[in-house]
């Protein structure tokens, strides 16, 4: 076991959840079999497609079910649409994040915006 995965190891073990960023992506494929992760993040370029034809979306679909059969949360990074946030949960994805739910926030708009529940989903 190298160091980084001993020290991600001991992270999990600690309570810490694990995201691997822009999922699908040169090496994350690779990262997804020998990394302890919880959370793989869907690089936005595969998210942008999914409301095309069916040939644009297979790559996100594919995605998604690689990292579900792994027990690993899956996470759509750039969703700017409605249609976008649907199909993506019609193909198993249960979380997004994009200008579609909010701009970006700092920890005080955060906190507003979970208190009036204005994040739209």
């Amino acid at each position: 076991m190298t160091p980084i995965i001993a020290a991600l190891v001991e992270l999990r073990e600690a309570g810490v959840r694990i995201a691997l960023d822009d999922f699908g992506m040169a090496t994350s494929l690779a990262d997804l079999k020998r990394l302890p992760v919880d959370v793989v993040k869907l690089a936005r370029e595969f998210v942008a497609d999914v409301t095309g034809p069916a040939d644009d979306s297979v790559f996100a679909t594919t995605l998604i079910n690689l990292a579900d059969n792994r027990g690993v949360e899956v996470v759509a990074k750039g969703v700017e649409s409605r249609e976008q946030s649907w199909r993506l949960a019609e193909l198993g994805c249960r979380f997004g994040q994009g200008f579609f739910f909010s701009k970006p926030l700092g920890a005080s708009g955060m906190l507003s915006v979970l208190r009036q529940g204005t994040l739209r989903g």
